[in-house]
């Protein structure tokens, strides 16, 4: 794997930088802007995240869905650029970060992409990912039993965000 190529950076913009558990409030702000998961402190220090900034907003992140080290395998995901700093090549420098960081620590690093974001296709075959199949991914929401069982799951869904 190549490292990323240089990317044009506005006067306040900066990164890829490493985040952990301190950048916790700016990784949520930022998947928020765009329906993206929510994270824990545990999870994003669990894991290898890196940033792009531009003065004190978080822009662009990418991170890890999985990282076993003990097993040899890392899976690439939790990859967002606010809708106003897309195209500008930040996400792409941020998986190639996440990328290079768990190569160096793993000897199998995968992602996966839906074949139709052929923006986010190209960015990755230019860091040297490449097809090798498909999977399958689907959401489930359990609406309980009683009255209470579904209350208890729509507090839960309110709280996850």
């Amino acid at each position: 794997l190549a490292p990323p190529s240089p990317i044009a950076l506005g006067r306040d913009v900066r990164g890829p930088v490493p985040l952990d558990a301190r950048d916790i409030t700016a990784v949520n702000a930022l998947y928020r802007a765009d329906a993206g998961p929510r994270l824990t402190r545990e999870y994003l220090t669990g894991g290898l995240y890196y940033g792009m900034w531009e003065a004190d907003r978080l822009v662009a992140i990418a991170g890890t869905q999985l990282f076993r080290p003990g097993h040899g395998i890392a899976v690439v995901a939790n990859v967002l650029t606010h809708p106003r700093y897309r195209a500008r090549g930040y996400a792409t420098a941020c998986v190639g970060a996440v990328t290079q960081g768990l190569l160096d620590q793993v000897p199998d690093v995968v992602l996966n992409v839906h074949p139709e974001n052929l923006p986010a296709v190209h960015a990755y075959r230019k860091l040297g990912y490449r097809g090798v199949g498909y999977i399958g991914e689907a959401w489930a929401c359990w609406k309980g039993r009683n009255w209470l069982d579904r209350m208890t799951a729509q507090v839960l869904h309110w709280l996850m965000g």
